[in-house]
């Protein structure tokens, strides 16, 4: 009787402990995978005044498409968008006042018009942030983006 007892309660007790660790996982990917873009706060940080915008503090979690970097800017609401050339400019001239930039690509809301890819508008000027390279680019491509909004 006592093995008995005694080898179930291992058994529970391994059980037990693979349960609780199937816990800790879930949550632990629960907690990864939350969209940081519901939440303006965490987005946008405490806005910066540069010229006549303001740029968010912070950049979007992941690179994105173009076109979903322009959906997320909308749902921030109150104005929030890609920023146009001239402002993508102004950010990397002031990227040091700013702060928070990778040295990488990012959108701005430029778009170029490729006459062999279906007559559609299907590129968009990024800036990269470490020596101010520009150029065109697909908007399939994944880049980072700086939500800007004028006041």
């Amino acid at each position: 009787m006592k093995t008995f007892l005694k080898e179930n309660f291992f058994k529970f007790m391994i059980g037990l402990s693979a349960l609780i660790l199937s816990i800790a996982v879930l949550i632990y990917i629960v907690s990864k995978t939350q969209s940081n873009t519901s939440s303006e706060d965490n987005i946008i940080g405490e806005p910066i005044r540069i010229g006549r915008i303001e740029v968010a503090q912070y950049d979007f979690p992941k690179a994105m498409k173009w076109d979903v970097a322009r959906e997320v800017c909308q749902k921030l609401g109150e104005g929030w968008r890609i920023p146009t050339k001239s402002e993508i400019n102004l950010l990397y001239k002031n990227k040091n006042k700013i702060g928070g930039f990778v040295n990488d690509y990012y959108w701005s809301s430029k778009e170029y018009r490729n006459d062999n890819y279906y007559n559609k508008s299907s590129e968009a000027l990024i800036k990269r942030f470490y020596d101010g390279d520009e150029m065109p680019t697909w908007k399939d491509d994944l880049r980072y983006l700086r939500a800007v909004r004028a006041f």
